[in-house]
Formats: C-alpha cells, structure tokens, sequence
C-alpha cells in the first residue's frame, strides 16, 4: 500500500514538473515571437524543444501543432 502512494506522490510530481517546463517554454516562445528584433534561430531551438517535451510526454496531437 505505500509503495503504491509512493508511486504515485512520483507520478504527481513528474507531471508536475512537465507542466512546469512546458509553461516555462511556452512563455519563453510568447516573448521571441514579440520581441521587437525577431530572432529566427532562437525561435526554432524554443520550439524544437517544446515539440521534444510533448513527445517526449506522449501528447502527439501537441507535437505536430508546435511545428
């Protein structure tokens, strides 16, 4: 019985920390795609890496939206 709430406090914080990134990432996306001086570049690295989070959490609808 605890091994199994031990699994899934795990569980919950993975999940956490996966919405944590990908809101960090998304922010981060929303002030290249503003800034004044668009840097092309910089743009597609923060979206390579949004794509590879999605894929990596299994949300394939997300992955072809991000490219």
């Amino acid at each position: 019985s605890t091994y199994i709430q031990q699994d899934y406090f795990i569980l919950d914080a993975a999940e956490a920390q996966q919405a944590e990134a990908i809101q960090v990432l998304n922010a981060v996306l929303d002030i290249r795609e503003k800034a004044p001086k668009q840097q092309p570049e910089e743009t597609a690295r923060v979206l390579h890496a949004l794509a590879m989070l999605y894929y990596l959490i299994m949300d394939l609808s997300k992955v072809s939206f991000t490219c």
